[in-house]
This record gives structure tokens, C-alpha cells and sequence, in this order.
């Protein structure tokens, strides 16, 4: 019997320790929520909009980055058209490369735009090529190869220190 008084004498004791801490004002504290001090709306500042200038870009400098955003995309084109390029991707830096050589075209004059004009066609047919042919992977070599002597031509021709008179 020594055993179960001496179990019971513990929980009584574990039971009036709990009740008297409860009644605790720290303990208590802890559990209770704060209230959220109010916002005060009246103390917020409207800035008034701003107008900033437009940057106005030199013909030279937007013709240096067509040039450069061009260099990139055809690199990516020509690392997608391996065999695990996808499909979706191809069509993508097609779109990029001729989306950059029509703005690279803008600013040439005009017996500049006709040489520019060879290599965009030459571009576009071979993306034609692309989306018609049934078989991709057979072809994809041969595209490889007329697109890499494109980029020769572009890269020897069109090079902003090659061509900075032409630029209007």
C-alpha cells in the first residue's frame, strides 16, 4: 500500500502545483493575447508621380546590341538543333534571330539592307524547312550547316566595326 499512497500523494501533488501556477500573473501573461495597436491612417504620405526623360538611344548603340542580343540567339539556335533540342525552342530562337536581324535591318541604309535581306531569307527558309519537314532528325545536320554559314556571313559582314558608316 506504501506503493499506491506514494503514487497518489505525487499526482495530488503534480495537480496542485499546475492549479497554483495558473493562477500566476507571468504565466498567464504568456498565454494571453496582445491586442494589435491601431494603425493611424492619418500619417501616410502620397508622393506625387514623377516624370522621368526618355532615354534616347544613338542609332549606333541599338544597332551594337541588336547585333549582340543576334550573336546570342543564333548560338542558342545552333545548340538546339542537336538532336535532343526541342522542337518548341528551335522555333523560339528562329523567331528571336529574325526578330533581331529586322531590327539590325532598320538601321542600315538601304544597299546595306539588301545584303541583310539574302541572309534573312536565307534564315527564314530554313525555318520553313523546320516546321514542314515530317522528319526533324534527318534534316537537322543539313540545317545546321547552312545556318552556320550564315552566322559566318553575318559575323564577317555585319560587324558594327565593319559597318558603323552604314548606319544611318
Amino acid at each position: 500500500m506504501d506503493k499506491l499512497f506514494l503514487r497518489r500523494l505525487i499526482l495530488v501533488s503534480i495537480i496542485l502545483t499546475f492549479l497554483s501556477c495558473e493562477g500566476c500573473e507571468a504565466f498567464r501573461k504568456k498565454f494571453v493575447r496582445k491586442k494589435q495597436a491601431e494603425e493611424d491612417t492619418v500619417g501616410q504620405v502620397i508622393l506625387e508621380p514623377q516624370e522621368y526623360p526618355e532615354v534616347v538611344h544613338d542609332n549606333a548603340e541599338l544597332y551594337k546590341n541588336s547585333y549582340t542580343l543576334c550573336k546570342a540567339w543564333y548560338s542558342d539556335l545552333l545548340d538546339s538543333l542537336k538532336d535532343e533540342g526541342s522542337y518548341k525552342k528551335q522555333l523560339q530562337c528562329f523567331n528571336e534571330v529574325l526578330k533581331n536581324l529586322s531590327e539590325m535591318r532598320n538601321l542600315l541604309k538601304e544597299e546595306k539592307q539588301q545584303e541583310l535581306d539574302v541572309c534573312i531569307s536565307d534564315i527564314s527558309k530554313n525555318k520553313e524547312q523546320l516546321m514542314n519537314s515530317r522528319l526533324k532528325n534527318s534534316i537537322l545536320p543539313q540545317l545546321k550547316s547552312n545556318l552556320a554559314r550564315v552566322e559566318k556571313t553575318i559575323r564577317t559582314k555585319f560587324n558594327y566595326n565593319k559597318i558603323k558608316e552604314s548606319i544611318r
